[in-house]
């Protein structure tokens, strides 16, 4: 597990140092993107711990089926969130000008 939680400290260090950097320029920005920027290292460590205490108690033909099904489960999350341009509205007939009345 040492081998994975070393590259994320290391990566969470240069996050520090970036924001570091970006805050001298605009504050509210770096608070921004550290903020996103640690959530995500924390949401990888997190996830690796339990993918990896999951390993150790199942065999690993249930650890790739696993996996399948959480594959399978953000696509259909990722497609229910995505936005789909709007389909253009069929065209019906052409606005009518108007008939003017004729003096008399």
């Amino acid at each position: 597990m040492r081998v994975f939680i070393s590259p994320i400290g290391c990566v969470a260090a240069l996050v520090l140092i970036a924001a570091g950097f970006m805050y001298v320029f605009d504050p509210g920005q770096a608070l921004k993107f550290l903020k996103r920027a640690l959530l995500l290292l924390l949401g990888v460590l997190l996830s690796v711990e339990l993918l990896a205490a999951l390993a150790r108690e199942v065999g690993a033909c249930c650890m790739g089926a696993f996996l399948l099904l959480v594959s399978l489960a953000a696509y259909a999350v990722r497609e229910k969130l995505r936005r789909r341009p709007e389909c253009p509205q069929k065209q019906g007939r052409g606005e009518r000008t108007p008939l003017v009345p004729r003096g008399g």
